[in-house]
């Protein structure tokens, strides 16, 4: 980063002499009258008590209002200066969301153009990512959005090219010609090409309004969105890009009827975000900070020995409603993080008391042995299963036969495992769950039971080269006792790891 130039915004205090002598005049007015309440209250009986604390209370409300307004403040900011001080790379990431509900209520062409003018600001787009949430899980918004992607790399790159001011395309071709571009011919010719693409679009998506289900609806991009009720349906993510979901520091969220009309809008933003050198800077007390850590310097500092111990807790409720798979690679994501092994102890609190929960963990248990090592071994990123492997092999692998080998091997032993916590989840109870390993969980009802402690994994050499504990914990509930379902697995953590940790 830079050497910051100038200052990428002013803070200019706003007069504000009348509006104060008024506040103050009124702020008077109520006290004289709280005044007066007070000491005639021994007169005046029960309701002049009553108008007295309701005076009191709105007096109070004021008085917090005013504080907000007392000093108010306008900013100029200087967009110009952000790339003086921050580099294109070091600029933070921004998530946009679109919110939307009822293609009825609210057209998609609303949504689409609140979509392609947040595309076309003027921000790089490596650091924007749009996400529009539909609540109501519409078909007819996402085939909206499908066309709208095609349109947006016609209409994205014509805005930046040209400087386009309005980027929501329904409120640049309803006005006229910008005047500095009127006897650039390309611009013409351009322009024409784009108003009469954005008109198609207009056009399919009434016509797909008007039919209610397109023709295209019935292809595979549209398999996610049949037999789905409005109020009864799973999670559908659709990207169009990229898999990856972000984690931007800045988040923006716009209603589906609004629009950008400033393309430097993140611009303006950023100065103020990044120029406060402390909270009182900005009215709105948005201080972002960021923490640059330096990990290889920890062992630097301490021993091994030395590193404080953690606890991990993994909580899970309902296997219907959260499959144990999911709750699985949770667990193992955690045991194979690089931190010494017999630092670290995984709970899963389960609110459910579920043996198919604890035969997932049994299950994952035995794999953990195989999986831990090998991430380690190759410094596997994502330590998640289902995520590592929904990818492709990172290329620094490609050429090693031993890490193909260990690869495959871990891959079938992952399916394996996929394989038998969904046959169990299917059988909903199988012949393993009547083993000793499971004796807790007879004859046990999920509102009234016991507590249950497993310990599943162990680290009984505390090796830092081994496998962290791994310990499934059910709380006790009884009908007769509403503090256990408060209490969580805490009441019982207090004691049982005092022997492992």
């Amino acid at each position: 980063m830079a050497a910051p130039i100038s200052p990428l915004y002013e803070k200019i205090p706003q007069k504000n002499t009348l509006h104060r002598a008024l506040e103050f005049t009124i702020f008077f007015l109520l006290l004289s009258l709280l005044a007066y309440r007070l000491l005639s209250l021994k007169n005046n009986g029960f309701a002049w008590l009553i108008a007295f604390l309701c005076e009191s209370w709105f007096t109070f409300l004021w008085v917090l209002n005013l504080s907000s307004k007392w000093n108010p403040v306008s900013y100029i900011t200087y967009p110009e200066r952000l790339l003086q001080c921050y580099q294109v790379d070091e600029l933070p990431p921004v998530d946009m969301f679109v919110t939307t509900t009822d293609p009825m209520l609210e057209p998609p062409i609303i949504t689409v153009n609140t979509v392609l003018s947040l595309l076309a600001l003027d921000y790089p787009a490596n650091k924007l990512s749009c996400y529009v949430s539909d609540d109501g899980a519409s078909r007819l918004t996402f085939y909206s959005l499908l066309e709208a992607s095609k349109f947006a790399k016609l209409w994205v790159p014509f805005c930046k090219k040209y400087g386009i001011q309005t980027r929501a395309p329904f409120r640049y071709f309803s006005t006229e010609l910008v005047s500095s571009n009127d006897n650039s011919m390309e611009f013409l010719q351009e322009y024409r090409k784009i108003k009469e693409r954005y008109e198609e679009l207009g056009q399919k998506i009434e016509g797909a309004t008007l039919k209610s289900m397109p023709y295209e609806l019935s292809s595979a991009e549209f398999v996610a969105f049949s037999n789905v009720e409005r109020e009864n349906h799973p999670t559908i993510i659709k990207t169009r890009v990229s898999g990856v979901m972000t984690n931007a520091p800045f988040m923006r969220n716009v209603d589906c009827d609004m629009y950008a009309n400033n393309p430097q809008i993140f611009h303006h933003a950023m100065c103020l975000l990044l120029g406060s050198k402390n909270e009182q800077d900005c009215s709105s007390k948005w201080n972002p900070v960021s923490y640059k850590t330096y990990p290889e310097r920890l062992l630097q500092c301490y021993r091994v020995d030395e590193l404080p111990p953690v606890d991990m807790f993994v909580t899970a409720a309902d296997p219907m409603l959260e499959p144990p798979i999911i709750t699985v690679n949770t667990v193992l994501s955690l045991l194979a993080v690089d931190y010494p092994a017999n630092k670290l102890s995984c709970y899963v609190s389960d609110d459910g008391a579920s043996p198919l929960t604890f035969f997932a963990l049994l299950e994952a248990s035995k794999f953990a042995k195989l999986w831990v090592p090998f991430c380690k071994k190759y410094c596997i990123q994502p330590r998640a299963p289902f995520r590592y492997f929904s990818r492709e092999l990172l290329p620094s692998h490609g050429n090693s036969m031993e890490f193909l080998q260990e690869y495959r091997k871990i891959k079938e032993e992952y399916e394996e495992l996929r394989r038998r916590i969904e046959d169990e989840t299917l059988k909903s109870i199988s012949n393993e769950l009547s083993t000793a390993e499971f004796v807790a969980f007879s004859n046990i009802k999920r509102g009234s039971h016991p507590t249950i402690i497993k310990v599943i994994l162990e680290n009984k050499e505390s090796r830092s080269d081994g496998l962290p504990h791994l310990v499934y914990v059910s709380r006790e509930k009884h009908p007769k006792h509403p503090h256990h379902y408060k209490a969580g697995a805490m009441n019982v953590l207090v004691r049982k790891p005092l022997e492992l940790v």
